[in-house]
């Protein structure tokens, strides 16, 4: 069997090191033999959130801590108060809302009849530290 994981060091730097199935960690070189590795650049989470948005054309915009090198992924969820989940009769107002991710942040759109709470998640591929 062979060794997959280690954590904190490895061959005297500092990180996490994942091999890929059957790849002995402590011997694997080549970034292609990696599926986490401190050189590598891996998805994170870089902003998360919430915010109240008015109806019918109300916006609003989240700014990321720093300019991303590409657009991120971004998820999100509305809510038509903050402690329900919307039911599924209430779905039709939910088509209307709009994401527009850039590099440095994301513009929400609601073009729904009715104010919401929004949730979100930022997923975007960082450079290792």
């Amino acid at each position: 069997m062979t060794a997959r994981i280690v954590f904190p060091r490895r061959a005297g730097e500092a990180g996490l090191w994942l091999s890929k199935p059957g790849v002995d960690v402590l011997t694997a070189t080549a970034d292609a033999d990696f599926l986490i590795r401190p050189s590598l650049k891996n998805e994170q989470i870089i902003n998360g959130g919430h915010f109240s948005i008015l109806a019918a054309g109300g916006q609003y915009t989240v700014y990321w801590p720093y300019t991303l090198p590409q657009i991120p992924v971004v998820m999100f969820w509305q809510c038509y108060y903050a402690d329900r989940v919307n039911h599924p009769w209430r779905a039709a107002y939910l088509t209307n809302m709009q994401c527009y991710p850039t590099t440095s942040g994301a513009l929400f759109v609601n073009g729904g009849e009715t104010s919401m709470l929004v949730r979100y998640l930022a997923v975007a591929r960082t450079a290792a530290f």
